[in-house]
This record gives structure tokens, C-alpha cells and sequence, in this order.
């Protein structure tokens, strides 16, 4: 019997502490679900469970997204919808109106008024649908970087008669706010300049001694001056437009640039224009020089006293035009007038319509990409249309028809998008089923086999320990033998 080592006591002690261990780890998986705690559990298992769990997370992500490209989609085809009913079925309406011999020309006049109103409504919603900022019916605008460069040269032509010194001076008192509008839109380089007619016309020049200023208090200060100085009766519009065209340098227009603009203001027809024939002089002389008229006036449909070559001169070089009976006109001088002067004006690139890559998978090859529609009059090709004899009704129901087609097709393949990524959305969500599955068999806890593991661990350990204190018992009994 030997005393310096207890082999028995040591190999006891070395089950002991494995046992105790076991039990350790045993406990650790039961408590956290995870058969794979730390690298030493399973080094293999790890890599492959922590590359399944990014794959996994991944494929959430992508559901989210595909959601998100849902909905982004469907808010293009409400827009659409609404561009098409009932904006584009209301024009059909009006073009087969203004198509039928029953009408007077002045019948035409008033549909057309309505048309420029849906057109505009087709823009407004063309331009202001949008998903989280994204525009999804136009282009987007890179207002940033480089600062804007539009140029555009303003000339009023002023009715000076007697009854015109409030108008006057209501044009200059919101003569800032179109200025604004202008240089909100792109345009850096915005000249001024002023002319008054009434039997005669006169062209004013300002402090640098020419007929064009970038300051506007000048332009509103020699408005002011009118205002206290009107006279006569008179209206000679046509000969005051063809002498702003001979006397006044306009800088020229650039491409997709229109930088000539002039706005004429009266409250009264022109007395130099008796026919269709002086209107259609002064057309041609816009025309040859390049020159976008637009109106503040109070439009009179028919009889002596008739604007009819106002609303012709604005619409046909594809002006706008306020009334000057309605109590906001003032306003509008900038919120429609100023608007299209600026749009027109500015050299502000509009990037094509972008496609949209919608990342609907894991990995950098999972995309899928949606074509956004121009839902604009310009590209639907019904910025132009007019209604003010039959024939342009009958061209104008030609084009209506051919952007209700446009706007169908968009609509239908919309549609088709959506119906797309729902089967991809539902393949993506197999997928992460599966995949959660299978990487459950690898890093979760069997609990029924663990719990069996922990009974079997305890049982070894009180054991061991019950075998240890019995090792121990043997050295006592040296002691007894030496007595």
C-alpha cells in the first residue's frame, strides 16, 4: 500500500472535472437554445451557421425592399390613373366637342381655356408624384452643382390709356415675387425691360442708359412713374409689338432654351388690329424672331371690344396669361407666368427618365429594374394641342388618343411589375424559410438530448464525487495499520 500517490484518487478527480465541465457546457447550450456557443462547440459549424445568418438577414432586407419597390410602383400607376381619368378622357370629350360644326369659334375659345387648365393639371400631377422624394411621372432636376446658368431677357408692354394706373401699379408691386419665381427656376441672368403704348409707344431706358436692366426696382420704379402719368384712349397693341421687335436686342434663344419672353398688359382690346390678317402679321413676326408672348388682361370673348388677339398671341407661341378680373392676378403674375418663364428659361439639365434598381436578394446580382414613365404633356405630345377651329380639334383628338394609349400601355406594364415582384417576393420569402431551417439543425439546441446529457453529467458527477471522498478513505486507513 502506497501513501505519495492515490492513482485511483487522480483518475477519479480527472472524470470529476470533466464531468463538471460537460455539465458546464451542457447547461450553457440548454440556457441559450444554441448548440454553438463558442468556436470550440464546432469551428465548422460556425462558419457556415454566422454565413447562413447573413444570408438569412440579407433576404429579409430584400423582402423589405421589394415592399418598398411595390408601393413605389403602384403610386406611379394612382398617378397615372389620374392622368388618364379623368384629365385625358376630358380632353377626348372637349376635342369631339370642338370637332362638331354646331360650335362657333368663340364656343372653341372657351373649350380651349379649359384644355390649357387639364393640361396644366396634367403637369402638376406629373410633376408632384412622388415616392420618398423620388419622382416617379418626370425626370428628376439636378438643381446642385454647377449653380444655374439660365438667361432670360423680360419685356413688358405696357397699356398706358387712362384707365390703367392701378394695373400699373400692381405689376410692379409684384414685380419681386416674379422675379423669385424666375430664379427659383434655374435662371441666373434675368434682364428687364419696359415699354407703355397707347396711340404711340415709347421705350424706356434706365440708369445704364440702355432699354435693358437686371434690376427689377428700376423696371417697378418706371411702372410706378405710369401709373401717375396715364393718358389717351387708345390701344395700338400690334404696331407697339412689332416696334419692340425691331428696337429691342434680345439675346438670342439657346436649345431647349427659350430666353425671348414678353408679357403684354391691358385691359382693353387693341385698335390697330381690325382682321385676322393684322393678327396673323404680327404672329409671323413673333415667329421669325423667336418671341414667347404672355398676357395680363381682361378677356373679352366676343363682340367689338373682343381679345381675341391676345388669346392668340399667347397661345399660339405657347405663352400663358392671367386675368386681370380675378382678385389674385397679382399673385399669379409669378405663380403662373413667372413659372413658365423660368421652366422655359433655365438650362437646368433634366436627366432622362432613370430606371430603378430594386435590390431584391442577398447577393449584388439580385436586382430588378423598373422603367419610370415621362407622364408630362411634352412627352405624351399634348403640350400643344389646340382647339380654335375644327381641323386642330381633329388633329388635337388624334394626339389625345395617341397619349391615352401611351398612358394605358405604362399602366399595363406597371402591373406587370408589380405582379413580378410579388412571385419574386414569394420566392425570396421560401427561400429564407428554408434557409432558417436548415441552419437551425446546425447552431440550435436540442433540448430533449441536452436535458438527457445534463441527467447523465450530474449522475457522474455526485459519482465521482461520492467515489473521491472513498479514495480519500484509504489513506486514512494507513493510520490504522500503523496503531
Amino acid at each position: 500500500m502506497i501513501i505519495n500517490h492515490s492513482i485511483s484518487a487522480l483518475q477519479i478527480t480527472n472524470n470529476l472535472s470533466k464531468s463538471t465541465t460537460n455539465t458546464s457546457k451542457t447547461m450553457q447550450k440548454l440556457s441559450s437554445g444554441k448548440s454553438i456557443n463558442t468556436a470550440s462547440d464546432n469551428a465548422a459549424g460556425l462558419g457556415i451557421s454566422q454565413k447562413m445568418t447573413a444570408q438569412i438577414r440579407g433576404l429579409a432586407q430584400a423582402e423589405r425592399n421589394i415592399q418598398d419597390g411595390i408601393n413605389l410602383v403602384q403610386t406611379a400607376e394612382s398617378g397615372l390613373n389620374k392622368i388618364n381619368d379623368p384629365n385625358l378622357m376630358r380632353l377626348k370629350e372637349l376635342a369631339i366637342q370642338a370637332a362638331n360644326d354646331t360650335f362657333t369659334s368663340q364656343d372653341r375659345k372657351a373649350i380651349q381655356k379649359e384644355v390649357e387648365q387639364i393640361k396644366g393639371s396634367i403637369d402638376d400631377i406629373a410633376n408632384h408624384t412622388e415616392f420618398n422624394t423620388t419622382k416617379v411621372l418626370r425626370p428628376p432636376v439636378d438643381k446642385g452643382n454647377p449653380p444655374p446658368q439660365g438667361k432670360a431677357d423680360v419685356l413688358f408692354v405696357i397699356d398706358n390709356s387712362i384707365s390703367m394706373g392701378s394695373i400699373q401699379g400692381k405689376v410692379a408691386d409684384n414685380l419681386t415675387n416674379l422675379v423669385n419665381q424666375v430664379s427659383s427656376e434655374g435662371v441666373s441672368d434675368i434682364r428687364f425691360g419696359a415699354m407703355d403704348y397707347t396711340s404711340g409707344s415709347t421705350i424706356h431706358s434706365f440708369a445704364s442708359g440702355s432699354s435693358w436692366t437686371d434690376d427689377p426696382k428700376e423696371v417697378a420704379d418706371t411702372l410706378n412713374s405710369l401709373s401717375s402719368s396715364t393718358s389717351g384712349v387708345s390701344e395700338n397693341l400690334a404696331t407697339a409689338m412689332t416696334k419692340a421687335m425691331n428696337e429691342y436686342s434680345y439675346r438670342d434663344n439657346g436649345t431647349n432654351q427659350q430666353v425671348k419672353h414678353m408679357i403684354l398688359v391691358s385691359d382693353e382690346d387693341a385698335d390697330d388690329i381690325s382682321n385676322q390678317s393684322d393678327i396673323d402679321q404680327v404672329l409671323s413676326e413673333l415667329s421669325s424672331n423667336g418671341v414667347r408672348v404672355h398676357g395680363a388682361f381682361r378677356p373679352v370673348s366676343t363682340g367689338p371690344e373682343s381679345t381675341e388677339e391676345f388669346d392668340q398671341f399667347i397661345n399660339q407661341t405657347g405663352g400663358k396669361s392671367v386675368d386681370i378680373n380675378d382678385s389674385n392676378w397679382g399673385n399669379q403674375l409669378s405663380s403662373i407666368i413667372g413659372k413658365s418663364i423660368g421652366e422655359e428659361a433655365s438650362t437646368t439639365e433634366e436627366n432622362d427618365m432613370p430606371p430603378l434598381s430594386l435590390q431584391v436578394g442577398p447577393s449584388s446580382g439580385d436586382q430588378f429594374d423598373v422603367s419610370l414613365f415621362d407622364a408630362r404633356t411634352t412627352n405624351l405630345g399634348i403640350d400643344g394641342i389646340q382647339m380654335d377651329t375644327k381641323q386642330e380639334a381633329l388633329n388635337s383628338l388624334s394626339k389625345i388618343e395617341g397619349a391615352m394609349d401611351q398612358v394605358l400601355s405604362e399602366q399595363s406594364r406597371y402591373g406587370s411589375y408589380t405582379n413580378a415582384l410579388d412571385h419574386i417576393s414569394n420566392n425570396v420569402s421560401n427561400y429564407k424559410i428554408n434557409l432558417t431551417e436548415s441552419k437551425s439543425r446546425i447552431a440550435d439546441t436540442d433540448m430533449a438530448n441536452q436535458s438527457m446529457k445534463l441527467v447523465k453529467e450530474k449522475l457522474l458527477t455526485n459519482v465521482s464525487q461520492s467515489l473521491l471522498a472513498k479514495a480519500n478513505q484509504k489513506r486514512q486507513d494507513v493510520l490504522a495499520i500503523m496503531k
